[in-house]
């Protein structure tokens, strides 16, 4: 087990890497299109960061969610309120942040999703402009497809990015806190991309060398760039490392394998693939503005605490969720290595993505009843 470090040396180390990192914005935060997601999802500006490198440029869904009408889902078994009572397994997400309307988190969530801070709360639309963009929710929708295969497991969030994109500098500092501090063996990254430099950024690079070496298992999103270029966090590979693909399930029936959907990033570095195209989870409550939603030719929605969103963030989220489930499968206690290594070797299916030199791939499948009713596949 990695050693623990002092509380107050923590809160020194949060303070001081998301500092400028995640408050005080400066710059224009306004976004344009084009940046290769579908309904025109590119983003710019909202620079003037301190301290660490802008990391990653690809934070939210592959396309704009979209409503969903509530879902059928599995009972949450009840959690006790106290934290030390809690034996069960807990998922480090950092993300967006957990959203909070009302005072409250989802509804479903009751007991399952703790968060530290007060400023670990996802605050949505943050340029005003009256839509939700790529990242709002993002957080969000990931605890809950890691909930939806691990209905047992508590999530512990802590919000390291938004739509300014993130920096490496807090993310290495809010992995070192779960792992050292709240004792988190098992960690969802759903993002990647490259830094300014188009190098690997080194201070994540150590982090996660160190905590994967001491048998964390980190699931990374492989992007959603459509290519088989590397990006990190995931390109670098670790033991005890997942990175995870989407494919398409909505191209075919309800039962049979999809192809690697059209968005993912894929190649020898990848790992393994998960459904990651249409995929049910919680969202929020939130009403669009038609003028504002027009800037990115697409309808205005009127969201109710469900939407269906694509991406390979959800993929691997679902993986995540299969790992925690494992962990605890059967009455059993496994280390989340062991874990992985059941769930990977396996699976429900195998791909050759087209660019691993013939290799397959582990396919990995959610739970039926979050996958959605039965249906034709879609027409090319």
């Amino acid at each position: 087990m990695v050693s623990s470090i002092d509380p107050a040396e923590i809160d020194r180390r949060t303070a001081a890497a998301t500092a400028g990192a995640l408050g005080g914005r400066q710059g224009a935060g306004g976004r344009q299109g084009g940046g290769g997601r579908q309904g025109g999802g590119g983003r710019q500006g909202g620079g003037g960061r301190q301290g660490g490198n802008r990391f990653p440029d690809d934070i939210g869904g592959a396309t704009f969610a979209v409503p969903s009408p509530p879902i059928a889902l599995p009972q949450l078994d009840h959690l006790p309120d106290d934290e030390n009572a809690f034996d069960g397994v807990t998922v480090g997400v950092l993300d967006t942040g957990i959203v909070e309307q009302a005072g409250a988190r989802h509804p479903w969530f009751a007991g399952h999703v703790v968060a530290d801070r007060y400023g670990d709360a996802d605050p949505l639309d943050i340029d005003f402009d009256g839509t939700l963009d790529l990242a709002d929710a993002h957080g969000t929708f990931v605890a809950g497809r890691i909930l939806a295969e691990a209905p047992e497991a508590r999530v512990r969030a802590m919000r390291v990015l938004d739509v300014d994109l993130g920096d490496d500098n807090a993310i290495a500092a809010a992995i070192r806190i779960m792992v050292e501090h709240h004792r988190v063996e098992l960690l969802n990254l759903s993002f990647a991309g490259l830094p300014g430099e188009d190098s690997p950024p080194r201070v994540l690079e150590e982090v996660l060398r160190y905590v994967c070496s001491k048998g964390v298992v980190v699931v990374c999103a492989a992007g959603n760039f459509g290519d088989a270029r590397p990006r990190w966090p995931g390109a670098f590979g670790f033991d005890n490392m997942i990175v995870v693909g989407a494919v398409d399930e909505t191209a075919v029936p309800v039962g049979e394998r999809g192809p690697v959907a059209d968005f993912s990033s894929r190649g020898p570095w990848v790992t393994a693939y998960a459904g990651g195209v249409d995929v049910p989870g919680p969202y929020c409550w939130f009403t669009e503005s038609i003028a504002g939603a027009a800037v990115f030719e697409r309808p205005a929605y009127d969201f109710t605490g469900w939407a269906r969103w694509s991406g390979t963030s959800f993929a691997a989220a679902t993986v995540t969720g299969l790992v925690a489930h494992e962990m605890r499968a059967s009455g059993t206690k496994k280390s989340a290595a062991e874990a992985a290594r059941q769930v990977l070797e396996s699976p429900w299916n195998s791909i050759d993505d087209g660019w691993s030199a013939g290799q397959h791939k582990p396919l990995l499948q959610a739970s039926l009843m979050w996958r959605g009713p039965a249906r034709e596949p879609r027409s090319s």
